[in-house]
């Protein structure tokens, strides 16, 4: 999935600021199994890149020492925990 917008730390955690379609949704690092990527030559998933098991780091330490609220398109799956949706950050671009 791929959303855009405000994105704020606060106490370490990364989130991405909700808008009239969706709500706040919190950010987390990539986990091995939920990067889903077909290789049609091996017929396996593709194993995690350098950048994507490092992209939430990586826009965590972009982000600081910035203004609050810079505007970032974070690609990534949506999960669920119980009731609250998160987005694992895979890519990011953030906006000058």
């Amino acid at each position: 999935m791929t959303l855009e917008g405000a994105v704020t730390e606060a106490t370490g955690l990364l989130t991405l600021a909700g808008n009239e379609t969706r709500p706040e949704l919190a950010l987390a690092p990539l986990q091995a199994p939920d990067k889903i990527q077909w290789d049609i030559a091996t017929r396996v998933n593709r194993p995690m890149s350098h950048d994507e098991e490092t992209a939430y780091e990586r826009l965590s330490a972009q982000l600081q020492g910035t203004a609050p609220g810079r505007n970032v398109e974070v690609i990534g799956p949506l999960k669920k925990n119980g009731k609250e949706f998160f987005l694992e950050v895979r890519d990011f671009s953030v906006s000058p």
